[in-house]
């Protein structure tokens, strides 16, 4: 018997990965807070995301032509999932949208770059405003907290998926 999606190892295998992926976005969020090595941290998450979202192209393609609808994914991850995976999943979108109108709120003049040797707040190769070292530091973890957010929403319902849902 191979591994696929539609037997337990290989669905048991896909929700390892995705919490994995969970798990790193969590220890990044927290490391955040400590002075994490930013700009690698939100590539290596740029990169999970786009596997994350390889590992996420199954339940598509298994749950066609529901998966087709744009609201799909509230009742089409959720159906037959334990009672906290719904209210889970929303808790963690309201924490995304938190920190991401709290970034916007906080730098709206553009996101942290580096022109011309001096930290900024650069939108569209502009200068909106002149950061200090520390004032750069912060914009960028905020950044980092914003990825970690995303990838950790991201992968959520995936991984309660491949772990909790039953075949048809």
């Amino acid at each position: 018997m191979g591994l696929t999606v539609t037997n337990t190892r290989g669905r048991r295998l896909l929700s390892l990965l995705e919490t994995l992926f969970i798990a790193v976005g969590l220890f990044a969020y927290v490391w955040s807070f400590w002075g994490a090595p930013v700009d690698p941290l939100v590539q290596f998450e740029a990169v999970l995301v786009v596997v994350a979202l390889g590992l996420s192209l199954p339940i598509y393609i298994r749950e066609y032509p529901a998966s087709k609808s744009w609201r799909f994914p509230w009742p089409g991850f959720t159906q037959g999932m334990p009672v906290w995976v719904t209210p889970c999943a929303r808790l963690l979108m309201v924490i995304f949208a938190l920190q991401l109108v709290w970034t916007l709120f906080r730098w709206r003049e553009g996101v942290p770059v580096i022109i011309d040797g001096k930290f900024a707040l650069g939108s569209n190769g502009r200068i909106g405003r002149i950061l200090t070292h520390d004032e750069y530091r912060v914009a960028k973890a905020d950044e980092l907290r914003l990825a970690t957010l995303g990838l950790i929403n991201f992968c959520f319902l995936p991984a309660t998926y491949w772990w909790y849902r039953r075949d048809k």
